[in-house]
């Protein structure tokens, strides 16, 4: 064996180790090398510095955890065998290392661990979690066979756990023929009974064990997927996940969406099992075939909460993030909610070289990062750079805060955002941009999608049921982004809960559990009919319910309008990227394009008007008083030496942001924000056909600002962030004011006043001068009930504007204002009809004869023509 390396010397231990018996089935001998291994153990454990090392021992259940740090181990130890017995028997030196710990623990410095360590009073089994262990670190898709039997570091996330079960290690057996008993160990769990007796010359098999004196212990299997950033060698393979198998403490460490990092043992199971053994000839080659796992020695969780096993950097680097970008402390207890780490799963921490890129960033571009930094988001894609801005803010965030009523309750920090647009304007783009740049991204499209894929499922595995986490609980304190949204429409109600409740609710095969899924949504729809309908609101175009579209803060309208200006930009931009011009001289090149005057034709986002003017913002409004500029006008600037920032730095900077950042509202932003709330529940309140403004357009823009502020690692909200947010909300809802709808039904925000009529052209205006024309008409006759001939005629004189009468009046119907009395007839709800005057003494006949004011009776037939 390989480890006959070990140098044969002479160890001053005192007689054998007492737990020579807990870790090795066979005999002490002084010249084992083991036993030299553990002697050498001994003496550094028993050092100052191997002493402090044990101090960090832990009791539980009966049992002593010690966690050790490897790497701290060689360089303090200096043993030299140390790291080749690790790597060539990695089983026996995790023994030797837990040998060693207990007789320092138990037997040469039992005085000082009664008095240190109180409550490890009695000798237990010493149980090693080692970790920073980088040296044997792996992909998932690398383990092969070389690795079985080898230590290996492996990160991934969890994608399917079973319940915690007992399992036996050890049993007593007793002999059917002459009563004598015997103590048998089952090695990793696997159930092996004597063949014989073998006491005093008895050879009986029959031998029947005996339940109640099986030891247990906790027991569990998970399955762990490699991370996209890991395997990026295993690009175009079908990701298979390995199973792990924890035991002891180590059960319950990780839920399904978890990203753990494990050390532990390659291990193999017989898989004749999993491979059927179909055929006659496969038998036999099924008794060959193994299944590699992995025995867990150590499991670190990502996100954990602080004092367990995360992974956070070092502490050096912990105490420079104070320091970086003069922003607040690191992760102060406001606003960190639950004390989640937002790193990137494959980056343990951020080194000296990070913290010096963030600190050169922010001072180098301090108040202007948010330009540069929608200008590095998926720098390929020409414009839409409110668009960039609002995927921005969602992946910085705001903060997650625990609801004042129930401490169990917090209110969502995660930014919602739908894209929807006509096809070709680099929706899925922006996705796959914005889901590289999150420190946990996952993009998905909706047409391969089902609700058990993006929330969870319950499988069975091995005769027991098993959680199968999805995208949405995969995608834990991320990103997931959805492509072609519309696509999925039955999988809708299966989200609603998960992005306002931030968990998913499973409940079947008799296991309910709640999973978290604090996860911002970023999806991209068409509209249903190809291309964007003008004519039709936005719920009529998407097909989906109004509770689904309340879920998202912001709601982007892309229309593809052909504008000369701006398709010339377009193109070169195109051309530069495909003859390989660098993105500087793809820049200059736009920059010559505008001309001198500046960006002045509209980006590929309608947030314009129909005639060209800012649409309802009139060059900037209320939000852009004082000679500010606009926002949209701030993020199209260039300056010169403006260069993207590369994917991973982005990432890293949003990691820092997240992790370090908590932003609190000044009191100006809260008062920019309750005023702007304000006008838009009296707005609101002015169109009784459209759906009310509620506090959770409110929240949304609380979230929005203090992402805006840990955009620019600030600790506190200010009025120009809360006026960047209501910019960018007046924005978006003009957009799909112009098209014919509106984020929240018909309701214009963009009109002055609080009761004024509808801008002309758009729905809630042609509704509203419909209805009055309609009103008139009906007080004129005297009757409140009109056929459909006199529907068109007054549609007609007034010249409505819409793209179909008869879906127009449907829609006046589903609202009230129509009331359908059937063979095409209908009643105008809301007209106060003038009394009828009194008949004279000829009659009504006489009276309509000379001229009276009486009721007019309806025509029988419709005009000639109609």
């Amino acid at each position: 064996m390989a480890m006959n390396r070990l140098q044969t010397r002479r160890t001053d231990l005192a007689g054998p180790p007492q737990a020579w018996g807990l870790y090795f089935g066979d005999a002490y001998a002084t010249d084992d090398r083991r036993a030299i291994l553990v002697a050498e153990l001994v003496q550094h454990f028993a050092s100052p510095a191997g002493w402090q090392q044990l101090l960090a021992a832990e009791a539980w259940h009966a049992r002593c955890l010690l966690p050790l740090d490897w790497q701290k181990l060689v360089e303090q130890s200096r043993i030299r065998d140390l790291p080749e017995a690790m790597l060539h028997a990695a089983a026996e030196a995790l023994g030797c290392i837990a040998c060693a710990a207990y007789e320092v623990l138990f037997r040469v410095r039992e005085a000082a661990t009664r008095q240190q360590l109180p409550h490890l009073q009695q000798p237990c089994k010493v149980l090693v979690r080692l970790s920073n262990h980088p040296g044997a670190f792996k992909t998932i898709s690398s383990i092969k066979a070389d690795s079985i039997g080898r230590l290996v570091t492996v990160r991934g996330t969890i994608v399917r756990s079973t319940p915690a079960q007992p399992l036996v290690v050890e049993m007593d057996f007793v002999c059917g023929k002459c009563g004598a008993a015997q103590r048998v160990p089952f090695p990793d769990g696997r159930f092996a009974p004597p063949p014989s007796c073998g006491d005093n010359g008895c050879r009986s098999r029959t031998l029947v064990p005996v339940q109640s004196t099986a030891a247990c212990v906790d027991w569990q299997r998970v399955s762990l997927q490699g991370l996209p950033k890991d395997e990026r060698s295993s690009l175009g393979r079908v990701p298979v996940p390995i199973g792990v198998e924890l035991s002891e403490d180590l059960v319950g460490r990780c839920t399904p969406g978890s990203v753990a990092t494990v050390v532990g043992l390659v291990k193999v199971q017989n898989g004749d099992a999993a491979a059927g053994g179909g055929g006659k000839g496969g038998d036999m080659k099924a008794q060959c075939l193994f299944l590699p796992y992995i025995d867990a020695v150590s499991v670190s969780v990502m996100g954990g909460s602080r004092g367990s096993q995360t992974g956070g950097g070092s502490e050096q680097d912990q105490a420079q993030c104070s320091t970086a970008a003069g922003a607040g402390g690191c992760g102060g207890e406001e606003g960190g909610g639950d004390g989640d780490s937002f790193l990137p799963p494959n980056m343990p921490g951020f080194s000296h070289m990070d913290l010096k890129f963030i600190c050169e960033f922010t001072n180098g571009y301090e108040g202007d990062q948010l330009r540069l930094l929608v200008h590095s988001l998926c720098p390929s894609i020409f414009g839409h750079e409110l668009v960039k801005a609002g995927l921005l803010l969602s992946l910085f965030g705001g903060g997650r805060k625990a609801s004042s009523s129930q401490a169990d309750m917090a209110l969502r920090g995660d930014i919602h955002v739908l894209l929807v647009g006509d096809p070709g304007l680099g929706k899925s783009q922006l996705l796959q941009a914005a889901a590289a740049a999150a420190p946990r991204g996952v993009y998905i499209c909706g047409n391969t999608s089902s609700a058990a894929g993006l929330t969870a499922s319950v499988v069975r595995e091995g005769g027991e049921f098993a959680f199968d986490a999805g995208a949405l609980v995969v995608a834990d304190r991320g990103v997931c982004c959805i492509d072609e949204f519309d696509k999925m429409r039955s999988e809708h109600q299966s989200l609603l809960g998960a992005m306002e409740q931030q968990e998913v609710s499973v409940a079947k095969a008799g296991m309910v559990a709640s999973l978290p899924a604090r996860t911002t949504v970023l999806a991209a729809a068409n509209p249903a009919e190809g291309s964007y309908n003008r004519g039709r609101t936005l719920l009529e175009n998407l097909k989906i319910s109004p509770a689904m579209l309340s879920r998202f803060d912001l709601v982007f309208l892309l229309l593809d309008r052909p504008d000369g200006d701006r398709d010339q930009r377009l193109a070169d931009h195109v051309m530069a990227l495909h003859s390989g011009l660098t993105a500087r001289a793809a820049a200059a090149r736009n920059r010559l394009l505008e001309g001198p005057g500046g960006s002045s034709a509209p980006p590929l986002l309608l947030t314009y008007g129909r005639h060209g003017g800012a649409g309802g913002n009139g060059g900037g409004g209320a939000a852009c008083g004082g000679g500010r500029v606009p926002l949209l006008e701030r993020l199209k600037e260039r300056r010169e030496g403006d260069e993207p920032l590369p994917t991973q730095l982005l990432r890293k900077y949003i990691a820092y942001a997240r992790q370090y950042v908590h932003p609190r509202l000044s009191e100006q932003a809260m008062s920019v924000l309750k005023d702007y709330y304000l006008q838009l529940r009296i707005q609101s309140a002015a169109d009784p056909g459209s759906l009310p403004v509620t506090a959770r357009q409110l929240e949304s823009l609380v979230r929005l600002c203090e992402a805006r502020a840990r955009l620019e690692l600030r600790e506190e909200v200010t009025a120009g962030d809360a006026e960047d947010v209501v910019e960018l909300m007046r924005q978006t809802l003009d957009s799909q004011v112009a098209s014919g709808g509106t984020a929240l039904g018909c309701i214009d925000f963009t009109r002055g006043g609080g009761g004024g009529g509808g801008r002309p052209g758009s729905q809630a205006g042609e509704r509203r001068r419909y209805l009055e024309a309609l009103a008139r008409h009906c007080q004129a006759k005297g009757d409140a009930v009109v056929e459909a001939w006199e529907m068109q005629d007054v549609a007609d004189r007034i010249v409505l504007q819409v793209p179909s009468l008869h879906t127009f009046i449907a829609q006046l119907n589903e609202a009230g204002d129509l009331l359908k009395k059937g063979a095409g007839r209908y009643q105008v709800c809301g007209v106060a009809l003038r009394p009828q005057p009194q008949h004279s003494a000829m009659g009504p006949a006489a009276s309509q004869a000379s001229g009276g004011r009486g009721f007019q009776q309806r025509p029988s037939q419709p005009p000639p023509g109609w």
